[in-house]
């Protein structure tokens, strides 16, 4: 019963985290820890995929999954996410109703060696609520 439960208890919270009473930091948190815990599902529940071209998906599969996928790269930490910069967004037709640029140190360790370094991530707010638009 346990091996039923706690998965569907992990999974609630990580659509709570990201949902609309969730902020720009929990995404990024999310998202990083799906990605050391080799979670696919879970960080693709913090990629956007609404109304409003991004690369995200295919950034997202062909180069951080595939190098996590294979232990080419494993993500060891982070710093806490803080938000930078923050933009209303209010253009009809889009889902779109907020932008948060979001930056953490993120550690990642590659063939034995660690390297620290920053990374940007550009979180959108929906109606359904906060998602990873684009990273850098």
């Amino acid at each position: 019963m346990k091996r039923i439960i706690l998965p569907i208890l992990a999974a609630l919270m990580l659509v709570l985290a990201c949902g609309e009473g969730g902020s720009p930091e929990q995404v990024i948190d999310g998202f990083l820890q799906a990605c050391k815990d080799e979670d696919k599902e879970a960080a693709l529940a913090t990629i956007y995929s609404g109304n409003v071209d991004s690369d995200i998906h295919e950034f997202f599969e062909n180069y951080i999954w595939a190098a996590v996928e294979s232990g080419e790269i494993v993500i060891d930490s982070w710093t806490d996410p803080k938000v930078v910069e923050t933009e209303e967004v209010d253009e009809e037709g889009v889902d779109v109703k907020e932008v948060a640029w979001v930056e953490s140190e993120v550690t990642i360790k590659e063939g034995g060696d660690s390297d620290t370094d920053t990374m940007e991530f550009e979180v959108v707010r929906t109606s359904a609520g906060w998602f990873i638009f684009e990273m850098d």
